[in-house]
């Protein structure tokens, strides 16, 4: 493959083994093994997959395959052990000018995808049908479903949106009728202004939020109750922008910054916080990063040993993974002792 740098990244995820990691910016699409350092998608401009002005918005990955969706509405898979387009595969999700669809995510079996904005649908992939499970109802300002994200164990996803407003869900795969596959448990008002982020533990007891209140929230999944609140002292303007947890459940990772607009931010912060006593939550690592780099995106590593963050490179060349493309593998024993691998 042609070797191309990327200067700015949106989103990276690992395969679900961690052999695979999946980047994309505006118009690039790559995977890069972890083991052999191959390229394998190297969608670098992206022209065969847009028309003029289409940028991706948000990718999904299930096993081998990965989702990517454009803010035209169209979605198109490819096959990342592979390294190929799958070809005649691209759905189009009807949109109006309002109901641009920011966020995708597959269900646990891989044979859905839940999609946000104004509205939360469930596109069954196979039969191409789509399913409205809720709409927005508008107070007189712009309201939308801001991040979704299914609970570790399948049973469950939740939707946050721009109000402060939590949604959850229960994920009944039994049943073959997808109007009965998705059922609303409740709503959560967390008082915050708005919710930038949410994501489950990895055992899915907890659940975290965060936003322009700038305060972690974790919530009792199965009662629904406030556990505890984390305050975050930030920067004039910084919000909660993304929370992760680790998949041995022992730290939670958080990004910190100022939204330009959507999904551009700057001046980002990540902090590597250690959860292995729900009771007694500590921040180990603060204001970890690398100058000339504002991160856009940070995942965790399936083993949980490395703490990954990508972004935009300001005007210099960075020392990352592969080549100067901007994006930074941290090993998190180091960090727990102050170092960095």
């Amino acid at each position: 493959s042609k070797k191309t740098s990327v200067k700015n990244i949106y989103n990276i995820l690992f395969s679900s083994d961690g052999k695979i990691l999946v980047s994309t910016s505006d118009f690039t699409i790559r995977s890069l093994n972890i083991d052999t350092k191959e390229i394998g998608i190297n969608e670098v401009n992206y022209k065969k997959f847009k028309s003029v002005n289409t940028k991706i918005e948000s990718i999904a990955l299930h096993k081998e395959i990965l989702a990517v969706i454009n803010n035209a509405g169209i979605i198109y898979f490819w096959d990342v052990i592979e390294g190929k387009y799958i070809e005649n595969s691209e759905i189009s999700i009807p949109q109006g000018r309002e109901n641009k669809i920011i966020s995708i995510k597959f269900s646990p079996c891989g044979n859905f995808l839940i999609l946000s904005g104004i509205v939360i649908e469930v596109l069954h992939i196979q039969s191409r049908e789509i399913v409205k499970l809720k709409e927005m109802v508008f107070k007189g300002n712009f309201k939308e479903y801001t991040t979704i994200v299914f609970s570790p164990n399948g049973q469950k996803f939740a939707s946050g949106n721009n109000f402060g407003e939590i949604d959850l869900w229960k994920f009944n795969n039994t049943t073959r009728n997808i109007d009965e596959k998705f059922n609303h448990i409740q709503t959560i008002n967390t008082t915050e202004k708005s919710i930038n982020s949410i994501a489950f533990s990895s055992d899915s007891k907890l659940l975290a939020s965060g936003g322009e209140d700038n305060i972690i929230k974790l919530w009792n999944v199965e009662n629904r109750e406030l556990i505890s609140e984390l305050p975050i002292e930030l920067k004039k303007s910084h919000e909660i922008l993304s929370i992760i947890f680790s998949s041995d459940n022992k730290f939670m990772a958080t990004m910190t910054g100022i939204i330009i607009s959507g999904k551009y931010y700057t001046d980002t912060i990540i902090s590597l916080w250690d959860i292995s006593n729900i009771h007694k939550i500590k921040r180990i690592k603060k204001n970890f990063k690398k100058r000339g780099l504002i991160t856009n995106t940070i995942t965790f590593s399936p083993d949980s040993k490395i703490l990954a963050s990508a972004g935009e490179v300001k005007n210099i060349q960075m020392e990352t993974y592969y080549e100067d493309n901007p994006i930074i593998f941290w090993d998190i024993s180091s960090m727990q002792t102050g170092g960095r691998k």
